[in-house]
């Protein structure tokens, strides 16, 4: 984020001769008091929104309530002011500013949230508020209360910023006040926050002015002598509205027949202000004339940006319209910077574009090489694009697009360069890049890779010494297209030639690039080409100093190291990145998250159990934070595995609904549905619900004679279990064949051994315990170097027979033995079998019918004793007989006694 411009954070200074306006203080006061924390100012222009508010916040810092000349009930009150405007439509923008706000009060408020994003599509915007407004709550200890206003709100129309404002306002901390001043009524719930009885709300009919408050104001302040009743009839004509007074007001100043004036001043508004333009500007001076309108285009002035636009004695002009109250704001307490009324603006940009059209883009020339001359870049160029000088404009955005792109300011970056005619910049083939990867970012991948098509077109036009580099930075921003849009078979090439091609210098490029080759290579399965990528990447993200880039590659590389067992270096290395993002303040980011899950796993893996769950749990919550759909899938996915070592079917079942409802909603990728999916299945399995589990098998089109997808690896593992449990023995065998072709291929130990695993069951159920224990025997070397325990563990207890006939028992065998004896017993809907045959157990309502059942009573009798339908008694009967593998009420009754179930 730019420097954040300070004025924009002070309260607006109050003119020593204002009008108190004693009757709407009272009504903000008695609001307050009956404890309607929000308050609403909601008026068209011109009606004294903001100096109402200043007004009211001045006299409750001063702990009185002038408005009933009494002490104030608020103690230590303390006050945030933000003034927006459109750019903060950015949501990083705006975040910055609201967070520096709030630092005017207490400077630990926010200090923990980044203001800035490399990208800012899959950040969780609200989640960060909810650590600004969590140190808001934090110093009411010391502070009673803080009232932060948010002014101009009406400027506000992102949608993203629409939300964390409706966030705000349901979940405003209990020593917090909010006030917002807008034109229009914001898009928040009103409705609801009346019948709550939390709003009070101000309108045009109580921000007009009484006839005594005008004659207050037009005798105080504009210095006009008139008479009460054409005191009544200008304010009746003008509504109370404080801006048209008040240009009514200097124009009586040079007019000598006021009666006539007043008659005559009818209309609407829109005519009004085209009226008093004429009345109020032509009185002025000729050279105040020229001075207006030649900095009508500004924004905020100062004297030396002034001089540049109208060559005069620019200090000595803003003091005098300062002191005529012409329209004039001061933005700081020394009075350097200014900006005009806006509805004064307006109309000088009104007067100018009828008058002297021809200016208009010199102008905005002029102010944009004087705010680049000061270092004002975004102003610059926003001057630049004004004035349709596209070649300054494509300059200075070539010369300031990057150091905003790696800040992760997209929404700037795309709006520049949607601004900017393709041809000025064609000779800046990096402008498409950048305008690709924001693109990327808010999920228009087909633009994206439209953009990069004619930056390769470009590039051709550069010096050749530099278009390798160039290219190698398409193929880069190509590959992660790739990635966001589903594309595997495209990102390997894009990103191996991204390496190719790019410099060693440029490793901000090369860290990119190195992490979508290693994000390809791990999806194929290639672990150790993965792990040699990501390692590359890691460096890379060091060696630019870039620890965002450094977390990304890291917590991908830990995830490999434990995807081939190297248990003890992916902790250590989770460790170091940890260290890493707490020295440098990056500890809220999402790849923190799925670093604190990974270690809970690995813990788990170990059989820490106690120690992994709130390492996991504390993993989620940082990447609901964050918002990044890929790590929330991550962690959610880690915490799953966990879980299901906890037998929390529940927990899981819960991570499974909620990446359900995220498919309605966005474009969840396969990496992350496959393994949701997965789980699912399994719970059908172990839940005993066969028929649902077959069912899911089908909608997933997974069967041993359909095309094998390495992708799906671990929707076959299910799929094996479904088979065992139907004995169809020949179909999980050549399923179990592929699995370990492709894991021993890509020497992906972990999935090596969880293939043989499901090999041993085979082999078990087949009663060949020869073959289960050479295939136990791999496994177990396999694992041993990583101290895998619960892999075994949560495998079923098939294995415990064979794992006791080891002779001599070793260390690795020893804790999982003991593990084994630790475990906790399966919740009662999935009560265990012994028997071989019997791979999925009966629920809880199964095993009672199947009793029924078994002492003889009717379907219709059972129906009656449990209180349920006879339609939901053929249900169970017929997933009885299926996983016991019978055919008659007496075969059930007869295998249920032998395995001892009954």
């Amino acid at each position: 984020m730019t420097t954040l411009l300070q004025t924009k954070l002070h309260i607006p200074t109050l003119r020593p001769n204002a009008v108190p306006r004693t009757k709407l203080i009272s009504k903000l006061y008695r609001g307050y008091e009956k404890g309607r924390r929000i308050t609403l100012v909601s008026a068209p222009a011109g009606f004294g929104k903001t100096t109402t508010i200043a007004e009211w916040i001045y006299d409750l810092r001063l702990g009185v309530d002038s408005a009933v000349n009494r002490e104030s009930q608020i103690i230590n009150l303390k006050s945030a002011w933000l003034s927006l405007d459109a750019e903060d439509n950015d949501p990083a923008r705006f975040l910055a500013y609201f967070v520096a706000a709030l630092q005017t009060v207490d400077e630990a408020i926010g200090s923990g949230v980044p203001t800035s994003f490399h990208s800012p599509g899959n950040v969780d915007w609200e989640s960060l508020l909810v650590g600004v407004l969590n140190g808001v709550t934090a110093v009411s200890d010391t502070l009673d209360p803080i009232f932060l206003i948010l002014d101009d709100i009406h400027l506000i129309e992102n949608q993203i910023v629409e939300q964390a404002l409706a966030f705000l306002v349901e979940n405003l901390p209990p020593n917090l006040h909010l006030v917002l001043i807008s034109r229009t009524d914001p898009p928040l719930p009103l409705s609801r926050l009346r019948a709550r009885g939390i709003l009070t709300e101000v309108r045009a009919h109580n921000l007009r002015f009484s006839p005594q408050e005008a004659y207050a104001f037009l005798h105080d302040v504009i210095g006009i002598d008139l008479g009460p009743d054409m005191i009544s009839a200008l304010n009746f004509r003008t509504e109370g509205w404080v801006a048209g007074l008040q240009m009514a007001g200097l124009s009586l100043q040079n007019f000598t027949e006021n009666r006539d004036f007043i008659q005559n001043f009818t209309g609407s508004h829109r005519y009004v202000m085209d009226y008093l333009i004429d009345e109020v500007f032509t009185q002025q001076p000729t050279h105040i004339q020229e001075f207006l309108l030649n900095t009508a285009v500004l924004d905020r002035m100062c004297a030396s940006l002034c001089e540049r636009l109208s060559p005069q004695s620019s200090q000595t002009i803003l003091e005098q319209l300062d002191s005529a109250n012409l329209f004039i704001v001061p933005l700081d307490e020394e009075r350097r910077w200014f900006r005009y009324h806006h509805l004064f603006a307006d109309l000088l940009r009104q007067r100018l574009q009828q008058v002297h059209p021809e200016r208009i883009r010199p102008l905005h020339e002029q102010a944009s090489r004087w705010f680049a001359e000061n270092n004002y870049p975004d102003e610059a160029i926003d001057h630049a694009l004004k004035s349709m000088n596209v070649e300054q404009a494509a300059d200075l955005i070539n010369q300031h697009a990057e150091t905003a792109w790696v800040k992760g300011e997209m929404g700037k970056v795309l709006r520049w360069l949607d601004a900017l005619p393709e041809e000025q910049k064609r000779p800046f083939p990096h402008l498409f890049i950048f305008q690709a990867w924001a693109l990327v970012v808010i999920g228009h991948h087909q633009k994206a890779a439209a953009m990069l098509d004619i930056a390769d077109e470009a590039v051709t036009k550069v010096p050749p010494a530099s278009q390798e580099p160039i290219r190698g930075r398409i193929a880069a921003a190509r590959a992660y297209v790739a990635i966001f849009a589903g594309d595997q078979a495209a990102i390997i090439p894009f990103a191996e030639q991204a390496l190719a091609s790019l410099p060693a210098a440029d490793a901000t490029w090369r860290c990119i690039a190195a992490t979508a080759l290693g994000d390809a290579y791990s999806l194929f399965g290639k672990a150790d080409a993965a792990l040699q990528t990501l390692s590359d990447a890691l460096k890379a993200g060091y060696q630019a100093e870039n620890v965002y880039l450094t977390l990304l590659a890291g917590f991908k590389l830990t995830a490999i190291l434990r995807q081939k067992c190297l248990l003890q270096q992916a902790f250590a290395t989770s460790e170091e990145l940890l260290t890493l993002a707490e020295r440098t303040n990056m500890d809220h980011t999402s790849m923190v998250g799925v670093l604190n899950s990974l270690q809970g796993e690995i813990l788990s893996e170990w059989n820490r159990i106690d120690e992994a769950l709130p390492l996991v749990n504390k993993g989620v919550e940082i990447t609901i934070e964050g918002k990044n759909l890929g790590m929330l899938g991550w962690s959610h996915l880690i915490k799953a595995r966990v879980l299901l070592t906890q037998r929390d079917w529940e927990g899981i079942q819960a991570i499974i609904n909620k990446f359900e409802q995220m498919t309605k909603k966005t474009d969840v990728p396969p990496w992350i549905m496959i393994p949701v999916k997965a789980f699912q299945g399994y719970l059908y399995l172990v839940q005993g619900d066969l028929n649902r589990a077959i069912k899911w098998a089908q909608q997933r089109n997974l069967n041993a004679d359909a095309p094998f997808n390495p992708l799906r690896e671990s929707e076959y593992g299910v799929l094996v279990k479904l088979l065992l449990a139907q004995q169809k023995f020949d179909d999980a065998e050549k399923i179990i064949n592929e699995l370990l072709n492709l894991t021993r291929t890509g020497n992906k130990t972990s999935d090596i051994i969880s293939a043989l695993l499901l090999l041993i069951e085979l082999r078990h159920l087949q009663n060949q315990p020869d073959a289960a224990a050479a295939a136990l025997n791999e496994a177990l070397t396999l694992a041993e170097p990583g101290g895998l325990v619960r892999t075994f563990v949560d495998n079923g207890r098939f294995l415990l027979p064979l794992l006791q006939q080891i002779n001599p028992q070793t260390s690795q065998t020893s804790q999982i033995l003991t593990a084994f004896n630790q475990d906790k017993p399966l919740p009662q809907s999935a009560i265990p079998s012994s028997s071989p045959h019997l791979v999925t157990p009966l629920t809880a309502r199964e095993i009672k019918v199947l009793r029924l059942i078994a002492a003889g009573l009717k379907n219709k009798e059972i129906a009656a004793e449990l209180t349920i339908s006879l339609n939901t008694i053929y249900y169970h009967t017929k997933n009885i007989y299926s996983k016991l593998q019978v055919n008659t009420r007496l075969q059930a009754a007869a295998k249920a006694k032998e395995l001892g179930i009954i």
